[in-house]
């Protein structure tokens, strides 16, 4: 009955955790044996997954009285309240895949957590924690519309608090917004996390606010207005000494330079950012750096390389399950079969690039 809480199955840890009874491994293993639960080995057979017939868990989850069954889902939101504070620093960096794939195993179970929180009797601030620590995986993986709505939703319940939990879920909307499409509502929302951040005093989010915002701004067409704040954001990176963040800013600003017309330059800042990128092992920067070189190579009529270039960051986007990446490598590729005059090939992959942003929306 207590191993009802769980969607989409559960590990050995998970259970010993939310369960909160002795000898939990070998009840595991005991029901196993009846075929009351099912189990599987994942991760390369590194580790072992259980989880129940959907029917045997609708009867199981009737048994429980109210009390048991309240402590159980208080015990089981806990736990993923934990697990994705804990994934959230890994969910980009040499880490990025593993801690995606983490969380995506276990998504059923922290919508359930989320769910939890929400109802009126819990603390705000703990269904917040929860969707603020999941708006990049959101933001990698989709679907868009069930970050922004959570991220909404835990945000209305604390209206005028101005704590760091709720800078970084504004940002994490503003970043969904932006990866959207919605300008309007990325550079609103980015303005406002950009003053909560300065309210607090937290250099780190006041950094990440300027990039943001100055990345909004260029997807506007704005680069006149932009520039200085990716700039400021570069400087103040360097400061706190974050290569990552830094190869971040050569990345943006190379793309910037590219929009504006200097291919040259932009292939210079994003030959730097790359090198960081790979020195930190950032598999979506190496990603997403080809990307933007690709695009250079264009304007420079290096068709072949930009082919070239293009395919490499689809490989990486793919390989890491980012759904936007990919949409980037289809029209990035379509352009440069137009410059190599080709007349069908763009017409396809730009109609791939349409179907997966809608699947990805």
């Amino acid at each position: 009955t207590r191993l009802s809480v769980f969607r989409g199955g559960w590990t050995a840890e998970a259970a010993e955790a939310v369960c909160a009874q002795p000898g939990t491994l070998e009840a595991l293993q005991r029901l196993r044996e009846r075929s009351l639960i099912l189990a599987e080995e994942v991760n390369g057979g590194a580790s072992m997954r259980f989880r129940m017939l959907e029917s045997l868990r609708e009867f199981a989850c009737e048994q429980p009285n109210e009390q048991e069954a309240a402590e159980t889902r208080r015990c089981h939101a806990a736990f993923f309240l934990d697990l994705v504070e804990a994934k959230y620093p890994q969910t980009q960096g040499a880490e990025a895949k593993t801690g995606l794939d983490a969380v995506e195993a276990e998504r059923a179970n922290i919508l359930t957590a989320l769910e939890w929180y929400d109802r009126p009797d819990q603390d705000p601030e703990l269904g917040l924690r929860v969707a603020g620590a999941l708006w990049r995986f959101w933001s990698i993986r989709g679907p868009l519309a069930e970050g922004q709505w959570w991220l909404n939703r835990t945000l209305a319940r604390t209206p005028d608090a101005e704590t760091e939990t709720v800078a970084r879920a504004w940002n994490g909307l503003a970043v969904l917004f932006r990866v959207q499409g919605d300008t309007t509502q990325a550079k609103e929302t980015n303005q406002r996390v950009l003053g909560l951040w300065r309210r607090i005093g937290d250099a780190h989010g006041i950094a990440a606010s300027l990039n943001n915002l100055g990345g909004t701004l260029m997807v506007m067409g704005d680069f006149q207005a932009a520039q200085p704040l990716l700039e400021e954001s570069l400087s103040l990176w360097r400061t706190l000494d974050r290569p990552l963040a830094v190869a971040q800013l050569l990345q943006n600003l190379g793309f910037l330079a590219c929009e504006c017309g200097d291919p040259v330059a932009a292939t210079a800042l994003c030959r730097e950012s790359l090198a960081l990128f790979q020195s930190q092992g950032d598999q979506l920067g190496i990603s997403q750096v080809h990307s933007i070189l690709a695009s250079a190579a264009i304007r420079q009529k290096e068709f072949c390389q930009a082919n070239c270039l293009a395919v490499e960051s689809m490989r990486l986007s793919v390989e890491l399950g980012h759904a936007q990446g990919i949409i980037n490598s289809f029209e990035v590729l379509a352009e440069a079969a137009c410059g190599s005059g080709e007349a069908w090939r763009p017409a396809v992959l730009l109609g791939a690039a349409e179907t997966l942003a809608v699947s990805l929306a």
